[in-house]
């Protein structure tokens, strides 16, 4: 390919390498893009390639047109793709490609966290017959990790602690890992901090699913057909009985989403706080019903100062956005708070 800066090898250049996987067919065909072509490839912010289109002039008269298989290469089974949408699906819930995704994604940092299962380690799993979805990490041995090549002792060690302490995962990082189309992290956020427990997310209409701020019909539907399936349904029941949370601490509490302080508020965070890393604090935002913004703009609602706050105070002030101090934040954090805390974060009153 021809990069927009030169002619780069793609092993040589950090991302590039995966840029095929990122196009979908109306782009593919939107820019003549053919097998055997030659690319432009451009980086957008040094992180994502981005196909800018075919290099005309290199053609041989050997390419050909891309058509998006009709078969999954794997299992055969036919491909799908949902009205409107850009991605072709496999219909095997079966296939073993997407048992391997599933449990790429179950065991992920953002999902599960559980450290020493890497794509290779899994698929190894998977062939020997060792597990066959995300449920049976939880009942694999030490006789049983021992026959995949590279295990020894202390890896074994390590990795049967890392399996047990994902168990303390909190609710929206379990349901995020059950990997429901269309619910990220965001979403399995909102969706267990509104219902507080699997048993009422299964219940729920699409309706009422479709309710909740930041979630809408789509992926309403999408939970609503991920817990109509059986398996799921199994593999749900399965995870609790391995001792998976399926119950947010809130609504141990009695906590509803409706009572949280700063729901639906965008909240942009600056300075040094003494009691919370930047990590800390914008789960403490999360926790507290808002969404964790990194610029401060129109929309943000609330701006969390520490020490030393920078620009991003000044730039608050000038559009009259409500500041909080730390402190205020801990109040928040700690139950209930006095009628005219609420009336200040209410009326947006910044002194």
């Amino acid at each position: 390919f021809q990069a927009e800066d030169g002619i780069r090898d793609v092993e040589r250049s950090r991302g590039l390498g995966d840029v095929y996987k990122r196009q979908n067919e109306e782009d593919i065909r939107r820019k003549d893009i053919r097998e055997e072509d030659w690319v432009v490839i451009k980086r957008a912010g040094d992180v994502i390639p981005q196909v800018v289109g075919p290099v005309v002039g290199k053609r041989t008269g050997r390419e050909r047109p891309f058509k998006y298989p009709e078969r999954c290469p794997v299992c055969d089974a036919q491909v799908i793709r949902e009205p409107g949408g850009v991605i072709a699906y496999c219909t095997n819930r079966l296939c073993p490609a997407q048992r391997l995704e599933a449990l790429k994604h179950f065991v992920s940092q953002g999902a599960m966290d559980i450290r020493g299962l890497g794509p290779q380690t899994l698929e190894k799993m998977l062939e020997s017959g060792l597990i066959r979805d995300p449920a049976d990490l939880y009942s694999l041995t030490t006789e049983q990790i021992g026959q995949l090549p590279n295990f020894k002792e202390k890896s074994i060690r390590n990795l049967l602690k890392s399996i047990d302490e994902s168990r303390s995962r909190p609710f929206p990082r379990v349901l995020f890992a059950l990997g429901i189309r269309h619910v990220g992290e965001g979403v399995a956020e909102l969706i267990a901090r509104y219902f507080g427990n699997i048993e009422a997310v299964m219940k729920a209409t699409e309706e009422e699913a479709a309710s909740i701020n930041g979630v809408g019909p789509e992926i309403a539907a999408s939970l609503s057909a991920y817990f109509k399936d059986e398996r799921n349904l199994d593999l749900v029941r399965r995870l609790k009985e391995a001792g998976l949370r399926f119950e947010s601490e809130d609504d141990k509490s009695g906590v509803s989403a409706e009572e949280l302080p700063l729901r639906g508020k965008r909240i942009v965070v600056t300075g040094t706080l003494r009691n919370f890393s930047r990590k800390e604090v914008k789960q403490l935002i999360r926790d507290l019903g808002g969404k964790a913004t990194s610029s401060v703009s129109s929309e943000t609602d609330f701006l969390i100062a520490g020490e030393n706050p920078g620009s991003k105070l000044s730039k608050a002030r000038s559009l009259n956005i409500p500041v909080l101090t730390e402190q205020e934040l801990l109040e928040l954090s700690a139950g209930p708070i006095e009628k005219a805390r609420s009336e200040k974060i209410a009326n947006g009153d910044t002194n």
